[in-house]
């Protein structure tokens, strides 16, 4: 067969696979088979949704005037830098290298994977989201697979912080052994959602979400994970949690505790990341001794979360050029205790915003002062230091209350489209880190009164679906009555607003009667 006269554009973010998808609804009359011997040049080769091989014939067969290269669709189109940042770098040029050349079986063997340490949780359906697929059909008139979707333990959308919808295209399967099935094939709005409403408590689900597409995002970094281990055990030396004589000897059964009671035990065994009950041979303990073994980058996330850090703290150029800097690193070894274990609390502090004007603490002044062997001179610096944190408080609360109407009234004055209002796009807004916008908005403990506050602001300002739906709805009545278009409910509800998964809420249906009504009213003016 002749190579193909036309291969369709890559979405940002689009998998290779939706790609060849989408490209095979165009050809419908060609086979399967012949579809894949065109454009990878395999006679018996199968439609790889993860990471496929065989991508130098790729671009070797694609139509003349391509701006394509090899690295580019694995950076940009496969799930690969997800795993990348956690193998030696040597291994990521040999599993490069296996992609452009090999079959994807032989990708599969060369990346690696320790059955014993790798997490519970895989994909077996291809996953997407509703409000994605919804902004593609607005932008590009057709829905596609994204990538960051369809990480395992990616089960909200990052984007549109809701759960991500379980697709009919079961992975792996003999019926869709040789076919690339686009999303827009499949596309139902009926499809169910990978989580229950109920498991949408689990907050770090989202940052797990964000972490997932920051990887995706970044395929440079200038260390390895050889330093890993050790960056990870000098970081539980500040928590206490390794010998006060020997920073890199680990103490593994107070790790486990300390671990299993940052986490809610139904979250991990949500995701299958829960720690081995035996403890001697938990991910754990693994992690840190074998930095060269391919783990679930998963494990890494959670790692670097109870560290108090997020993954691009630990990759970050300046914390890696602190520890290392007057270190030999490539001779440091970790030690294990699983011998002994006390009951000290995890001494991790609570969430400060680190990235805000000052650095604010959530505890209350009686706990500061309540501070042993703290000098007269150290209460007075505590007492200043409230009084500063309340004030930074304070500003923020006012910055918060503030955010809604200015983004309203931006996307008001240049007719944009809405975008929902959240604790992410509040972080981006003020340039908060989103973990710490989520952990101010879910503050734990005894706290500041302030703190309280913030929290109760933000809650207030952050919209629920049904909210942004109705928001939505008078944006498109708007458009209709600027564009002088007089369109029908279903289309403004379904097509203009994207609120078809409202159909059946009574606020929507009752925001979308009044808003039609003023359009009626208010459409020759």
């Amino acid at each position: 067969m002749t190579n193909p006269h036309y291969f369709p554009t890559l979405r940002q973010d689009e998998m290779l696979y939706s790609g060849v998808g989408r490209y095979t609804d165009r050809v419908s009359v060609i086979t399967p088979q012949r579809i894949i011997k065109s454009l990878f040049g395999e006679q018996h080769g199968r439609a790889v949704f993860g990471l496929p091989g065989h991508i130098d014939s790729l671009i070797e067969n694609l139509p003349e005037g391509h701006h394509y290269t090899s690295d580019e669709i694995i950076d940009k189109h496969t799930p690969f830098p997800y795993y990348a940042p956690f193998l030696p770098k040597e291994r990521v040029s040999i599993v490069k290298d296996a992609m452009k050349r090999d079959s994807a079986g032989k990708v599969v063997s060369t990346l690696g994977n320790n059955r014993t340490y790798s997490s519970g949780l895989s994909l077996t359906r291809a996953k997407y989201c509703h409000g994605c697929a919804d902004k593609d059909r607005d932008e590009y008139g057709e829905a596609y697979w994204h990538r960051v979707h369809q990480i395992p333990h990616v089960l909200v959308c990052p984007l549109h912080r809701c759960p991500l919808i379980k697709s009919e295209l079961v992975l792996h399967s003999r019926t869709n052994l040789y076919q690339f099935v686009s999303l827009e094939s499949i596309y139902n709005c009926k499809d169910e959602p990978v989580i229950a409403n109920e498991d949408l408590r689990f907050e770090f689900l989202y940052t797990i979400a964000e972490e997932a597409n920051w990887l995706l995002q970044h395929t440079s970094f200038e260390f390895g994970p050889e330093r890993l281990s050790y960056l990870y055990t000098t970081l539980l030396a500040g928590m206490n949690l390794t010998s006060h004589t020997r920073t890199n000897f680990v103490n593994a059964l107070q790790l486990v505790d300390d671990f299993s009671r940052h986490y809610d035990a139904n979250f991990l065994s949500l995701i299958g990341c829960s720690p081995r009950l035996d403890r001697k041979t938990t991910w754990l303990t693994y992690i840190l001794k074998k930095p060269f073994a391919f783990l679930d980058p998963i494990l890494h996330i959670l790692l670097t979360h109870f560290l108090n850090r997020e993954l691009k703290d630990i990759f970050s150029t300046d914390m890696q050029v602190n520890l290392f800097s007057n270190q030999q690193w490539d001779a440091i070894t970790v030690d294990i205790d699983t011998k002994t274990s006390t009951s000290t609390p995890n001494s991790k502090t609570a969430t400060d915003l680190s990235d805000y004007p000052i650095q604010l603490s959530l505890f209350t002044s009686e706990q500061i002062s309540s501070a042993s062997d703290t000098s007269f001179q150290d209460k007075q610096a505590n007492i200043d230091k409230i009084e500063v944190e309340e004030a930074k408080y304070k500003k923020l609360i006012d910055d918060v209350k503030s955010v809604k109407n200015r983004i309203i009234e931006t996307e008001y004055a240049h007719d944009e489209r809405p975008k929902k209002i959240s604790v992410l796009r509040l972080a981006r807004e003020l340039e908060v880190s989103t973990t710490k916008m989520y952990n101010l908005a879910n503050p734990k403990g005894d706290i500041q009164p302030s703190a309280q506050t913030l929290s109760e602001v933000i809650k207030e300002v952050v919209e629920s679906s049904t909210e942004y739906a109705i928001r939505k709805i008078w944006w498109a009545v708007r458009m209709c009555r600027r564009k002088k278009i007089m369109e029908s409910k279903s289309n403004i509800l379904y097509i203009i607003a994207g609120t078809d998964n409202h159909r059946t809420n009574p606020e929507v249906l009752k925001a979308l009667d009044e808003a039609y009504e003023w359009l009626e009213n208010h459409f020759h003016d």
